[in-house]
């Protein structure tokens, strides 16, 4: 992880996470965000601009290359492996739900082969219902983040607002 401070905010860090390779060796991720007040009640804030879409590769245009793909595999949605370019918010409820997934289990929504291609895999299996991995989940949360993963983006929460809606209501 690096971390440089953020000019225009003092007192606020800006962070690179990267952990190791999540099909090689689950699990092992780890980070840390401090801000540079050690009296500070902060709050950590994490966002993925891994999928930053470059202006000028793309021409100005803001549109993503034709036949390219980004983002890590066990956490992408099936749209986005058959055309990056078209992904739309109903595939980050999937890679959230997929993260919330494994946080959860320390599993991923699909269950990966170590000589199988990862795209393969999500493209042509069933997810895991997430109470397989974990029974001891709630039915209610179980169910919000099966939503949030399943495969048909059309049977997905539209947006973060109806994940979040859903998620709220998965709790007692």
């Amino acid at each position: 992880m690096t971390t440089a401070r953020h000019s225009n905010n003092p007192g606020t860090e800006k962070a690179s996470i990267r952990g190791t390779d999540p099909t090689s060796n689950p699990g092992t991720e780890k980070a840390s965000i401090r801000g540079t007040d050690p009296t500070s009640r902060g709050v950590a804030r994490v966002a993925d601009f891994g999928m930053s879409k470059s202006f000028q590769m793309a021409g100005l245009s803001g549109m993503s290359m034709t036949g390219k793909t980004a983002g890590t595999p066990v956490f992408m949605p099936p749209e986005q492996i058959i055309n990056f370019k078209y992904v739309k918010p109903v595939s980050d409820v999937f890679s959230m739900g997929a993260a919330m997934y494994y946080l959860l289990t320390g599993a991923f929504p699909f269950e990966f082969p170590e000589k199988r291609d990862p795209m393969d895999v999500i493209l042509n299996d069933d997810v895991v219902p997430i109470r397989k991995r974990l029974a001891s989940i709630p039915k209610p949360l179980a169910a919000a983040i099966d939503r949030a993963v399943t495969k048909k983006h059309k049977d997905r929460f539209l947006d973060a607002g109806e994940l979040l809606s859903g998620l709220r209501k998965s709790l007692p």
